[in-house]
């Protein structure tokens, strides 16, 4: 069943945070914008202004842009590094992205105290994370917690998805 645009932007402005979104625009956006993949209504001037103070709605009508189509989300999930494209298509075919302790230096900043959303490098910022609640009956306690999207945001690109399972088609 399709989600029709309206639920598709609410559900990335219910999921992402301000900072989130804007940190993906230092990191991606400003790159995407200039390869003419998104912002292609907004003319130079408002693309020069914008910063931290911007709007939250202009970023998350960015990124809006940049999920909603499918031949311009194929071609930004090919520019993403091979480690984020992997993070994506794990959330994408198992719901999360498991995550063990020794992978706390590469997905999250160094200075650093919890484990939360907030503290995910730049390029992961598209996911939210999870700590696992640990208990004796529990999977590992190398096993610290998970990457997940919003899930109507997987709803929407799981069909794009450039290398599909092999029973998405049964």
């Amino acid at each position: 069943m399709a989600i029709n645009r309206e639920t598709f932007r609410k559900s990335i402005s219910d999921f992402y945070t301000k900072d989130g979104i804007y940190s993906l625009y230092k990191y991606y956006f400003i790159d995407w914008i200039a390869e003419g993949y998104i912002g292609i209504h907004l003319n130079i001037f408002e693309i020069s202004l914008l910063s931290e103070k911007t709007n939250k709605s202009v970023f998350t009508n960015l990124l809006e842009e940049a999920f909603y189509k499918k031949d311009v989300f194929i071609a930004i999930f090919n520019d993403l590094d091979e480690d984020v494209k992997k993070v994506f298509r794990t959330i994408l075919w198992e719901g999360k992205y498991i995550l063990d302790k020794s992978q706390i230096e590469d997905f999250f900043e160094e200075d650093h105290i919890y484990e939360t959303s907030d503290n995910l490098k730049d390029k992961y910022k598209f996911f939210h994370y999870r700590k696992n609640n640990i208990s004796k009956n529990n999977i590992t306690k190398d096993n610290i917690g998970y990457l997940y999207l919003d899930h109507n945001i997987i709803r929407k690109i799981r069909p794009y998805c450039p290398q599909k399972v092999r029973d998405y088609y049964i």
